[in-house]
C-alpha cells in the first residue's frame, strides 16, 4: 500500500481527525444513486419540471435550470434524485399517512416562515427530499389537517419595522417603541384592508393534529439538522441518515428513535476507531515521522473535546486552557473555528487587546488564515474606535 492511501485510509470514513471540523466542511447532500427516475433521465444537465408551481411563488426558488435530476451533475460525484413520489415506495409512512419530507415540512411551517420566505425555498426540499413544489406540497397538508393558514393580522409580525411604522404613521399612531409595540398599535389600530396592501401573506401555522404528528415523529428534524449524517451510496450498516432511522424504527417496531440514533452513532464510533487504530499501527511502520506527527493531533484534539466540555459553564478556566495550548505552540492541526476560538472568547469577554495581540500573532503565523485574521483585526479596530468615541462624547 503507497503512503498517500494510508494518509487518506486515516482520514477517510473515521471522525477522529475530522469531526471538529465540521463548521467549515459542508455536509453531503442526502441523495441516492439509485436509478429511480421515471424514464431513466440519462441527461445529467435535464431539470424537474415546475408546472405546477403558481407564478406568485415562483420568485422563491432558484431558476428551473437548478433543479436538476443529478446533484452536482457537472462532475463525477453527482447522485440521482429520487423524486418524493419514487421515495413513497422505500419509506415507510407515519401512523397518520405522512411521509418524511412532509413531517419535514411540518417543522418549517411550525416557524411561521412559510409559504413564500423571505430567502426563497432552499435546494434541499429538491436535492434531498425530492419535492419539486413545496407550495403544492403544503397545501396537501393543508387539505388533511395537519396546517392551516395563520389569520392576516396575526400574521403582522413577519412585516419589517419600516412598514409597520409606515402603516401607523398613514393612520396617526405613535411609532415609537419596539417592534412588539408597533405589531400591537398595528392589530389595534390599522384595519386588515390596508394590511393586505402591504402585500403581506398569510403564514401557514400547525393544527392539533399538526402538533401531535411532528411530536411523535420528531426524527425527521432531528436527522435533518445532524451535522454528521451521511449520504445512501455506502454499505447500509455504515449509513445514518434519516432514511435509516425511518426504516429501522419499522423494521424493529420501536418508537425509541433517541436511544436508536446513540446506538448507531456509538456502533458508527467504536467501527471508526477501530479503523483509524489500524491506520496508525501501519503507517508506525511505514513513516514514523508522519505516525508521530498524527499521533499528536489526535491526542490534542481529545484534550480539546475533553475540556470544552469540561469547562462549558466555566468561561474563565476555557480561556485558561486555551491560552496553555497557545502557549505551548499553538494547534497541531488546520481549521479556522479552532484556531479562532481563543480570539472569540476574549472578544466574548470584551478583552479587545488581548483578542487583537493573537489574530496578529495568527496573521504572521498562519499565512492560510492570513485573510481571516484581517476580518477579525478590521472587526476589533471597529470596536474599539466606537467605545472611544463614545467615551469622548460623555
Amino acid at each position: 500500500m503507497g503512503l498517500l492511501k494510508i494518509i487518506s485510509s486515516l482520514f477517510h470514513g473515521t471522525e477522529k481527525s475530522s469531526e471538529l471540523f465540521e463548521a467549515e466542511i459542508p455536509v453531503a447532500q442526502e441523495n441516492t444513486s439509485h436509478d429511480l427516475m421515471a424514464g431513466h433521465v440519462e441527461d445529467k444537465m435535464a431539470y424537474a419540471d415546475s408546472s405546477s408551481i403558481a407564478p406568485d411563488e415562483r420568485p422563491f426558488y432558484q431558476p428551473d435550470e437548478y433543479y436538476t435530476f443529478y446533484s452536482y451533475p457537472e462532475s463525477d460525484i453527482g447522485n440521482r434524485v429520487v423524486t418524493f413520489e419514487d421515495r413513497k415506495k422505500t419509506c415507510i409512512p407515519s401512523a397518520r399517512g405522512l411521509y418524511v419530507a412532509e413531517i419535514l415540512l411540518l417543522d418549517y411551517c411550525q416557524k411561521g416562515k412559510y409559504p413564500k420566505p423571505e430567502h426563497g425555498y432552499p435546494g434541499f426540499w429538491w436535492f434531498e427530499y425530492g419535492i419539486r413544489d413545496v407550495g403544492h406540497a403544503m397545501e396537501s397538508l393543508c387539505k388533511r389537517g395537519f396546517i392551516e393558514l395563520t389569520p392576516l393580522m396575526q400574521s403582522v409580525g413577519s412585516l419589517k419595522v419600516s412598514n409597520l411604522k409606515n402603516l401607523l404613521r398613514k393612520f396617526g399612531v405613535s411609532v415609537s417603541g419596539k417592534k412588539a409595540d408597533l405589531v400591537k398599535r398595528v392589530q389595534e389600530n390599522v384595519p386588515e384592508d390596508a394590511v393586505a396592501e402591504t402585500g403581506l401573506t398569510q403564514k401557514y401555522r400547525l393544527t392539533d393534529l399538526g402538533r401531535k404528528e411532528l411530536e411523535e415523529n420528531a426524527y425527521v428534524p432531528y436527522m435533518h439538522h445532524v451535522p454528521n449524517k451521511t449520504t445512501e451510496d455506502g454499505p447500509e450498516d455504515e449509513q445514518f441518515n434519516v432514511w435509516i432511522i425511518n426504516k429501522k424504527l419499522h423494521e424493529e417496531k420501536r418508537t425509541d428513535w433517541e436511544n436508536l440514533v446513540d446506538e448507531i452513532e456509538e456502533e458508527r464510533k467504536r467501527k471508526s476507531d477501530e479503523k483509524y487504530e489500524a491506520s496508525l499501527e501501519l503507517l508506525k511502520k511505514i513513516d514514523s515521522q508522519l505516525y508521530k506527527k498524527l499521533k499528536a493531533q489526535n491526542e490534542q484534539i481529545e484534550l480539546i473535546r475533553k475540556k470544552e466540555e469540561e469547562y462549558q459553564e466555566d468561561e474563565d478556566a476555557l480561556i485558561a486552557f486555551w491560552e496553555g495550548i497557545w502557549k505551548h505552540g499553538g494547534l497541531n492541526f488546520e481549521g479556522a473555528y479552532w484556531l479562532f476560538r481563543l480570539p472569540d472568547l476574549y472578544l466574548k469577554q470584551g478583552r479587545l487587546d488581548e483578542a487583537l495581540k493573537l489574530c496578529k500573532q495568527i496573521k504572521e503565523q498562519k499565512k492560510n488564515y492570513a485573510y481571516k485574521a484581517e476580518d477579525y483585526i478590521e472587526r476589533i479596530d471597529a470596536i474599539k474606535k466606537e467605545k472611544f468615541e463614545k467615551g469622548t462624547k460623555k
